[in-house]
């Protein structure tokens, strides 16, 4: 190319910069055309590059297309290269910034065709992972089998987040936008979606207890965030919340209603009625329904287990498709809203049975933030 534009191209633009032949042309005497004047144009465009490349100025065309050869095009392309790609514009009229841009083309698109390669066998391998070791077990379970499921393993979760560690490096962090570009994905995307959005919290619930910093997961409740649509609450004397070792009670100071939960800690609410309030809370085996463990005039809903935390959430979480038109700015707070119900009857003031032909729910919000 150097030497067509020392032998040729450069004489001939130098002679169409003579003043006789551009006043030549300029008379119409000869049509160049729009293509031609194109052409002529693209030749001066490399002819300025090369001079540029010859004397060495900084950024010329030619040095960038050299550079690029070099470097990208000679590494080896993969996961750990392709992000780094820039696929710039380019322009008809500059040759050698056109033909940098047909090979930053190229090589991106070889790119996508790893990564989606790459994205696809590893879905496979956490989908596998996933089917052999979690499907049906909690928390991996829906809501309504998530009372009787077995737990999840804890080592098959970690696994699990590897696998999907792995999927994103495959994908240079973007598995879902790539997953969604596959045909018949869409399910798989929307698959991989839901776990990266579960990422965080797993990956601190199912960490290695053994190795450091054993941090756990940090709470904070805050009682009676809904007092709109509380249903006998008023009640309610005590209100006690126990996660391990740590319990906070209903009108502690804020700093007092925090702690950290780790796997295998005890997590209990306990609720206790007024002494001199009529009303009492009516055991599952009275009421046919399942509810709390009642004792006299106290209701526990405790859980125990790996899980322990989670399942408290999985089964009082009230979300903001279920909480309707009460979800106002004003009522509703930053955090999980927890919704706690049990029947509940007045006693007889005579002989201090309870009337079961009058029961009724109490319903009892907290929201717990982590």
């Amino acid at each position: 190319l150097q030497r067509v534009s020392d032998r040729f191209a450069a004489p001939l633009l130098g002679y169409l910069q003579l003043v006789p032949v551009r006043d030549f042309v300029a008379a119409g005497s000869v049509e160049i055309g729009t293509e031609g004047i194109a052409r002529i144009q693209r030749w001066r465009s490399i002819v300025e590059a090369l001079d540029q490349h010859a004397n060495q100025v900084p950024d010329n065309a030619l040095g960038r297309l050299e550079s690029f050869i070099r470097t990208p095009m000679t590494q080896a392309v993969g996961p750990a290269t392709c992000p780094d790609l820039a696929v710039s514009r380019g322009s008809a009229a500059d040759y050698f910034a056109d033909r940098q841009a047909r090979l930053e083309r190229a090589l991106a698109a070889r790119c996508l065709e790893l990564a989606r390669d790459a994205v696809a066998r590893g879905y496979r391998a956490l989908q596998a992972h996933f089917d052999q070791t979690l499907a049906g077990r909690f928390p991996f379970v829906a809501k309504a089998r998530a009372t009787r499921a077995p737990d999840a393993d804890f080592v098959a979760v970690r696994t699990l987040i590897r696998h999907l560690d792995a999927l994103d490096a495959d994908a240079a962090g973007a598995p879902v936008e790539i997953l969604n570009a596959l045909p018949g994905a869409g399910e798989a995307s929307r698959f991989v979606e839901r776990l990266q959005q579960l990422r965080p919290l797993l990956s601190v619930m199912v960490a290695d207890s053994s190795v450091p910093p054993q941090t756990g997961v940090e709470w904070q409740v805050d009682f009676r965030t809904r007092r709109a649509e509380e249903v006998g609450a008023d009640q309610i004397i005590e209100w006690a919340l126990q996660i391990g070792d740590v319990t906070t009670r209903y009108g502690d100071p804020a700093d007092e209603r925090v702690g950290g939960w780790r796997a295998g800690m005890r997590v209990e609410l306990a609720l206790r009625w007024a002494e001199g309030s009529a009303l009492r809370p009516l055991s599952s085996a009275i009421v046919g329904v399942t509810g709390p463990e009642v004792e006299g005039d106290r209701a526990r809903w405790s859980y125990e287990g790996p899980w322990s935390l989670l399942r408290l959430i999985v089964d009082h979480q009230q979300l903001p498709s279920q909480l309707g038109a009460a979800a106002t700015a004003s009522s509703a707070r930053d955090g999980i809203n927890l919704l706690f119900e049990v029947v509940t009857a007045p006693m007889a003031a005579a002989n201090s049975l309870i009337r079961l032909d009058a029961d009724r729910t109490t319903r009892v919000w907290l929201t717990l933030q982590l």
